[in-house]
C-alpha cells in the first residue's frame, strides 16, 4: 500500500527539482559556448574529403619543409566562395580563396616553409559562404613523412660559386651561388630544396621548387611540377666567400608519390 508524500515535503521536493533542473541547463549552456558542436558551425554541403601535411626532412637542419594538400568539394546547389587557412604554431602559413560552383571539387597545394618540428601544431579554420549565410570550422590535419628512398640517378644538379663578385645593386661584393637541377628520372618532381656548407656550418639555402621564401614559416603555392627532362635553376648572394676552397650542396627533391631523395654534391669556389 503506498504513503502520501505530505504537501510539505512535496513543496520541497519540487523545489530541490527545478534548481537542479536550473543548474544543468546553465551547464549546458556553458559548456555548449566553449565546445560549439560541429554541427552548427559547418556547412552541410561543403566536405573536406583530404586535409594533409607531408613533411620533406632538410638534412642537417633538424626540422623539416612541409606540402599542405587539401581536397574541398561542394555538394549544395549554390556556389560557394571558400577561404581556407594553415597555421602552424599559430603563425599564418598560407591562405587563398577558391570559388566553388555547385558539384565541384577544388584541390589546393602548398609549401610550408622550415622550420616544421615535432612541436610545431596545425590549424586549419575554413569559412564558406553560400546563398544560406556564411558558416566556419576547424579541420584536423593529418601528418606524414614523406618517404626517403636512395638516390639512383632520379635527378642531376650542377652548381656554381664564386667567392667574390661585385653587385651593382647592392653596391659591394658578395658570393654568388647558382644551382641547375634537372629531372633525370621517371616521375614529377613536386619539391627541390638545396643547402650549401662549409665543413661546419649552412652558409645559405636556395628553393627551387616551391617558392619558399627564406623567412621562417612563410608559403607560397606550389609552382608547377618539374616534369621529366626539364630543368630549374635559381641563385643567391651572401657574404664573400675565400676562392679555391670546395663547398658541400645538399639537395632535397620530393616527388607526387611523396617519396624523398637527398644527393650531396661538392663545388669549389671560383675567384
Amino acid at each position: 500500500m503506498s504513503k502520501t508524500i505530505p504537501k510539505r515535503n512535496r513543496t520541497k521536493i519540487i523545489a530541490i527539482v527545478l534548481v537542479l533542473l536550473i543548474i544543468a541547463a546553465l551547464t549546458g549552456a556553458y559548456l555548449a559556448f566553449l565546445h560549439p558542436a560541429a554541427e552548427k558551425t559547418r556547412n552541410r554541403s561543403f566536405a573536406v574529403e583530404s586535409n594533409k601535411v607531408v613533411l620533406v626532412k632538410l638534412p642537417g637542419l633538424n626540422s623539416s619543409a612541409g606540402i599542405w594538400k587539401l581536397n574541398m568539394t561542394n555538394g549544395g546547389n549554390a556556389t560557394a566562395y571558400v577561404n581556407y587557412e594553415i597555421y602552424l604554431g599559430g603563425n599564418l602559413g598560407y591562405g587563398n580563396s577558391s570559388k566553388l560552383p555547385p558539384g565541384q571539387n577544388s584541390n589546393v597545394t602548398a609549401c610550408l616553409g622550415p622550420p616544421i618540428t615535432k612541436s610545431t601544431t596545425f590549424e586549419v579554420p575554413i569559412f564558406v559562404t553560400n546563398s544560406s549565410g556564411t558558416s566556419s570550422a576547424y579541420y584536423p590535419v593529418a601528418l606524414s613523412n614523406a618517404t626517403q628512398v636512395p638516390f639512383s640517378g632520379q635527378f642531376s644538379a650542377s652548381n656554381k660559386l664564386e667567392a667574390s663578385v661585385y653587385n651593382e645593386q647592392f653596391q659591394g661584393n658578395f658570393s654568388s651561388w647558382s644551382i641547375t637541377l634537372t629531372n633525370t628520372g621517371a616521375k614529377p618532381i613536386l619539391f627541390v630544396f638545396a643547402e650549401l656548407w662549409n665543413s661546419t656550418s649552412l652558409l645559405g639555402v636556395s628553393s627551387l621548387l616551391c617558392n619558399l621564401a627564406q623567412v621562417p614559416n612563410n608559403a607560397q603555392p606550389l609552382s608547377q611540377p618539374l616534369a621529366v627532362g626539364h630543368s630549374v635553376n635559381t641563385s643567391r648572394i651572401s657574404a664573400p666567400l675565400h676562392a679555391n676552397e670546395t663547398f658541400k650542396v645538399d639537395v632535397v627533391a620530393a616527388y607526387s608519390d611523396f617519396s624523398e631523395v637527398v644527393q650531396t654534391y661538392e663545388v669549389q669556389s671560383t675567384a
